[in-house]
């Protein structure tokens, strides 16, 4: 019943994860018995890797193990330098690899995740009004600001950033900013209202 493994299906993309590193991490595996097989532990030592988002490890009688790697995708670009991923993570690579068209996230040294997130909470709103983000910032001090397409910059200060968004939300569907690519910035940073910087 418990025959050795003999044959492993390696599945995925394999755009930035490396199959040969993969092939290294489970080197062991065969000549292993099929039902004593680890299969938790597999999963776990290939998640280690970068880029790799999710793995799945099944096995297939009699002596197969198919494993399936899902890749985290490139989402921008962290402080010019390196790129974050479907994470927030940040990896260092080839700049000559990394596409033209991300998004700049600009933040002090550890800030990428937090960043990242509040990236997710705006993107979702902005995409569903067909304004698409060009950077993201979270400054040294703490304030917030990002710019949206032609280089329109938005800035929302350092608190109450809900409230604040949420208000150029209701600018913005309520057509109150004429000539929008003739701004510069926007300024919510008031208890109320907002004030408007026009392109010289």
């Amino acid at each position: 019943m418990n025959r050795p493994i003999e044959i492993i299906n390696l599945n995925g993309d394999f755009k930035r994860v490396s199959k040969k590193v993969v092939q290294q991490k489970i080197s062991n595996i065969n000549g292993q018995g099929y039902l004593n097989f680890n299969l938790k532990e597999v999963k776990l030592e290939i998640e280690s890797i970068s880029w790799v988002q999710l793995v799945t490890v099944e096995r297939k009688w009699p002596d197969t193990i198919d494993i399936t790697i899902f890749e985290d995708d490139v989402v921008g670009l962290w402080n010019d330098q390196l790129v974050l991923n479907s994470s927030g993570k940040v990896f260092d690579v080839d700049k000559r690899t990394i596409p033209s068209n991300l998004i700049k996230f600009y933040g002090p040294e550890g800030t990428n995740v937090t960043v990242f997130e509040r990236y997710n909470i705006f993107y979702k709103e902005l995409v569903a009004r067909g304004l698409i983000l060009e950077s993201m910032t979270y400054s040294l001090l703490g304030s917030w600001s990002f710019v949206i397409r032609p280089r329109v910059e938005i800035k929302l200060g350092k608190s109450n950033l809900s409230e604040r968004f949420d208000r150029f939300l209701l600018v913005w569907d309520e057509s109150l900013l004429d000539n929008y690519d003739q701004i510069s910035y926007i300024d919510f940073r008031y208890t109320e209202g907002f004030a408007i910087k026009r392109k010289e």
